[in-house]
């Protein structure tokens, strides 16, 4: 875990395999700061970006892949930047299609159990905000029924609305990256699909 404190210093606790949790005394005048898997980003108040940790994929954005960096060094490509963001790989390959097999389902209202008794007779699309071939053409209570009857048509249906959603969460991310709005999606994705996992 990684804190920002208000006096601009970075605490660090937790897992520190990567060395992501490593924070030295003079790194200092942070304005923001976000964690990944293994690594850590830091933005300082003059527009430079800092990184440390695991840089396995090149994560730490210093032109290198591989190997893990215990300090803070600065992303010499990058100045003037005014937000950062990190994340974790959950896009990996099997995620949304072994879920999807189990009838969990990813919808711009957060995860949807397809078979839960709700849906029984709900005639409505899966995501109302979904255009994929799934969400156009079947019920919710038309998906839950091949689920509980172990229809293979369901797994395809559910996997065909989780690729596709999955797409449409990084095309919106890059469109409202071009737009300068990608605080804005953030913060609304993190609202959406948090809420939604308190109340399932």
């Amino acid at each position: 875990t990684i804190a920002l404190k208000s006096d601009g210093t970075v605490v660090g606790w937790g897992n520190n395999d990567k060395g992501q949790c490593t924070i030295p005394t003079d790194l200092k005048n942070i304005k923001s700061i976000s964690a990944g898997r293994g690594f850590t980003v830091a933005l300082k108040n003059d527009g430079t970006v800092w990184s440390w940790g695991y840089n396995g994929f090149g994560e730490l954005g210093n032109g290198t892949f591989g190997g893990t960096f215990n300090l803070p060094a600065q992303v010499s490509t990058l100045s003037n930047i005014i937000s950062i963001d990190a994340g974790i790989d959950m896009f990996d390959c099997v995620l949304p299609t072994r879920v999807a097999r189990n009838g969990t389902l990813y919808t711009w209202q957060g995860k949807v159990s397809i078979k839960r008794q709700e849906y029984k007779e709900d005639s409505g699309p899966l995501d109302a905000e979904c255009d994929c071939y799934t969400c156009k053409n079947y019920s919710r209570a038309y998906l839950r029924h091949l689920f509980l009857s172990g229809e293979i048509l369901g797994s395809r249906l559910n996997t065909i609305h989780n690729l596709h959603f999955y797409m449409s969460v990084m095309t919106k991310a890059r469109e409202a990256i071009e737009q300068n709005r990608w605080s804005d999606y953030r913060d609304d994705c993190l609202t959406r699909f948090v809420r939604s996992d308190k109340q399932n």
